[in-house]
């Protein structure tokens, strides 16, 4: 199965959904700021 590439756009509506619209961090051991989570998001899109 060949998945299609995640977009800009869609990277940043799931930041904004995983942040509380930016204004929650995520995690416990390492704190993720909105701009960690999209940092991430765009490393695993390959």
């Amino acid at each position: 199965m060949r998945y299609r590439e995640i977009t800009e756009d869609e990277i940043r509506e799931m930041t904004r959904k995983c942040s509380r619209d930016y204004t929650a961090t995520c995690g416990c051991l390492k704190v993720l700021t909105p701009t960690d989570m999209e940092a991430i998001y765009r490393m695993a899109r390959g």
